[in-house]
């Protein structure tokens, strides 16, 4: 009974590359070694350029009740740069196909800053979205990493948005969403009213892990494929990131895990921090002392200069405990909130090596 799942996740990277067969052979081995819990939820990442109707009769068959679409923009200059072609009609369909099939929930991914986006064509691209109604839509940053997307070399020949458009970009996205009826979610995301994720944040239910942020809170969370990161109740571990040799170390020994990281103390009341502010948006002083038993601002004393500034822009209103709340221009800057509380962010920024991608 303990090895129920009570969420079973196909996603990052596009698991409709896979045949349906394929599909079926992997599903049954994940079923046979977790089986779903009543009322499990099990989705998606599909790429609507290659989701064929048989991959959608599979899906049907397996029990999958939310599908997330990379939909990233449909301006067809946009689309020639970033190599990804595909029409409203295309996703139009299936999304139509999945709600005939009883899914519960339909996600849109959409990616502002990339090449040759304006304000007037990405303003069209989230008209496109909003009328088709998805239940949750993420708008994500386009993270210009090429040290580790080699895929990615040969864009900064291209027009990427600056700094000052990007924002521009987020805020006019924002605005647009919240017209057509969505409320914003942690950093992110945008649901609509009726959405679980809606429901759960006034009661604290927000949690957030590796494929986002969901209503159930995960005990252990296993990841298989490559690259993968297992989130577990002692620390995290990851598996190899390049295909070959996840490939060489799964036929060896089953798994591929290449290294991991224990949690400390400090790092699970770090993390419980961070977790607030991503998907709460804003901080308990009060809900930290009855957790762990001490007073927030005597362990986290050295961030308070920084919260006090991030009040003085504007960006958050803090309480005399060094509880805060952050405001509505603050959630563009959810994860700059965040950073004081990442103990090992200064030795990554000590060492020069570029890690993240932009904030906003």
């Amino acid at each position: 009974e303990d090895s129920r799942s009570g969420q079973i996740h196909l996603g990052g990277g596009t698991p409709t590359y896979l045949t349906p067969p394929q599909l079926e052979q992997l599903m049954e081995a994940i079923l046979e070694s977790f089986p779903a819990e009543e009322g499990a939820e099990i989705s998606v990442e599909i790429d609507p350029r290659v989701t064929s109707d048989d991959h959608m009769d599979t899906l049907k068959a397996y029990g999958f009740n939310r599908i997330s679409l990379g939909v990233q923009d449909f301006d067809p200059r946009v689309q020639d740069a970033i190599h990804r072609h595909q029409s409203v009609d295309q996703v139009n369909h299936l999304v139509e196909r999945a709600r005939n099939d009883g899914v519960e929930g339909v996600n849109f991914d959409l990616i502002y800053g990339l090449p040759h986006q304006t304000p007037d064509s990405f303003q069209q691209t989230i008209d496109h979205v909003t009328a088709s109604r998805p239940d949750r839509i993420a708008l994500y940053g386009y993270a210009h990493v090429t040290w580790v997307a080699k895929q990615q070399r040969g864009f900064e020949r291209i027009d990427l948005p600056d700094p000052s458009a990007r924002l521009s970009l987020f805020i006019q996205a924002t605005e647009q969403l919240l017209g057509a009826g969505y409320m914003p979610i942690g950093m992110d995301h945008f649901v609509l009213p009726s959405d679980d994720l809606a429901r759960a944040l006034p009661e604290d239910r927000v949690h957030r892990n590796f494929m986002g942020y969901t209503t159930r809170p995960c005990g252990e969370l296993f990841a298989f494929g490559p690259s993968g990161i297992s989130e577990l109740s002692m620390g995290f571990v990851q598996n190899e990131r390049d295909l070959a040799a996840w490939e060489s170390r799964v036929a060896q020994s089953g798994l591929a895990a290449f290294r991991g990281h224990r949690l400390s103390e400090d790092d699970k009341r770090r993390g419980w921090v961070i977790a607030q502010i991503m998907c709460g948006a804003r901080l308990s002083a009060d809900r930290y002392r009855e957790l762990y038993a001490e007073d927030f601002l005597e362990r986290f004393s050295d961030t308070l200069p920084q919260l006090e500034s991030f009040q003085a822009d504007g960006l958050l209103e803090l309480g005399a405990d060094g509880g805060f709340t952050i405001t509505p221009t603050g959630r563009m800057f959810i994860r700059n909130i965040a950073m004081p509380f990442d103990a090992y962010l200064p030795k990554q920024q000590e060492d020069g090596k570029p890690m993240f991608s932009r904030t906003v």
